[in-house]
C-alpha cells in the first residue's frame, strides 16, 4: 500500500516527491480527478459545438456547389439565348466567362459586352446594333433597335 500511495504521490501535480500523508495524496487525488472531470465535460461540450458547426459547415459547402452549379447552367443558357452578350455580373459569371471559348463573331477574338458594339469616338456616324436573336417572349433586357451615335461636344 505504501508504494501504491506513493505512486499516486508522485503522478499528482503539485506534489511530486514529497512527503505528504495518506489523507493529503488522497485529497489530492479527489480535487485532481474533480478538475480532470470538468475538463472532460468542457472537451465533450466543446467537441459536441465543433460536430454541429462542421455539420453546418458541409451543408453550407453543399448549398454553395448547388449554387455554383445552378450559375454554370443558366450562364451557358444565356449564352445559347444572347452569345454576342458577355454576361458577366460578378466574380463567378467573369471566372466563368474566362473559362468559356470567346464567342467567334466578337471583335479579335474577344467577347462583346452589348448585343452591338460601339464605333470608336469621333465617327459620326449612323450606327445600329445588330438585330437580337429571337428571344422568348419573357423580358430578357434592354434592346436598342434604332440607337443614334452620341454627340461629345
Amino acid at each position: 500500500m505504501k508504494q501504491l500511495f506513493d505512486d499516486l504521490n508522485n503522478i499528482l501535480p503539485n506534489s511530486p516527491g514529497g512527503k505528504s500523508s495518506k489523507w493529503e495524496i488522497l485529497t489530492k487525488a479527489i480535487e485532481h480527478i474533480r478538475g480532470l472531470k470538468g475538463v472532460e465535460i468542457q472537451a465533450r461540450r466543446d467537441i459536441d459545438r465543433y460536430r454541429s458547426d462542421a455539420e453546418f459547415a458541409n451543408r453550407l459547402k453543399d448549398e454553395n456547389e448547388r449554387m455554383r452549379l445552378e450559375i454554370q447552367r443558366m450562364y451557358d443558357e444565356m449564352r445559347r439565348i444572347n452569345p454576342q452578350a458577355t454576361h458577366i455580373y460578378g466574380e463567378h459569371t467573369n471566372n466563368i466567362a474566362r473559362q468559356q471559348p470567346a464567342h467567334p463573331h466578337a471583335p479579335n477574338g474577344v467577347a462583346t459586352g452589348m448585343p452591338g458594339v460601339l464605333p470608336p469616338p469621333g465617327q459620326h456616324q449612323h450606327w445600329a446594333a445588330p438585330p437580337a436573336p429571337q428571344q422568348s417572349s419573357a423580358m430578357q433586357g434592354v434592346e436598342y433597335n434604332h440607337a443614334q451615335p452620341y454627340d461629345h461636344r
